[in-house]
């Protein structure tokens, strides 16, 4: 088995195990993040190890793409900011059309919000994990404030979801003017004094 990360190769013993805890071990020293693998050419979605659970016999080469941790810091804020300022138009108008009568695209432009939320919050979750990020960040309090404004959303998807669920879209419509709007605003606000300089390279 050869595991390829960057321009290193290195031969490991098909065990998925040790498979794991060396590209780890790479990662850690280069203080990068894997974050697509390439198993036989092929790109793969799902978690490493579970992907080999039945093809670790016949696996050849893993190859990992990886990203600092800088870089990762920087296109996770980039695209949250971008979603945030790009999205607050469009819940303001679905708000609207909840208040009035919402068409076939009105719910689909909700469920793909509710994606997107989940995103948010599942970013930004990842981001809390990384060791290094106090010292990234050149604003650490103000993305401890994007994160508190951030777990918030979790009771106001809640809310939202009891809302469609019986079906009160004059509700729908209260939750997503008055509480996601002014949350997103807030978080864009927050992430636009880091975007320029959000990380020390």
């Amino acid at each position: 088995m050869i595991i390829k990360v960057k321009e290193q190769f290195i031969t490991c013993d098909n065990n998925i195990e040790k498979i794991t805890d060396s590209i780890d071990e790479i990662l850690n020293r280069e203080n990068e993040i894997g974050i697509d693998f390439i198993v036989d050419g092929i790109t793969i979605k799902e978690d490493l190890g579970i992907y080999l659970t039945e093809r670790l016999a016949v696996t050849k080469e893993i190859e990992v793409i990886t990203l600092t941790v800088q870089q990762l810091v920087q296109d996770t804020i980039n695209s949250a900011f971008t979603y945030l300022k790009n999205g607050t138009p469009h819940i303001r108008r679905m708000a609207s059309e909840f208040e009035m009568k919402p068409s076939a695209i009105t719910w689909q432009s909700l469920n793909e919000l509710f994606e997107g939320l989940y995103w948010l919050i599942d970013s930004m979750e990842k981001m809390n994990t990384l060791k290094s990020l106090e010292i990234i960040v050149n604003n650490y309090p103000a993305w401890n404030q994007y994160a508190q404004v951030t777990y918030n959303l979790i009771p106001i998807i809640k809310e939202l979801d009891t809302a469609l669920r019986n079906k009160n879209n004059r509700r729908i419509s209260r939750i997503l003017a008055k509480e996601i709007v002014p949350a997103f605003e807030i978080m864009a606000n927050i992430l636009y004094g880091l975007i320029s300089f959000s990380v020390k390279m």
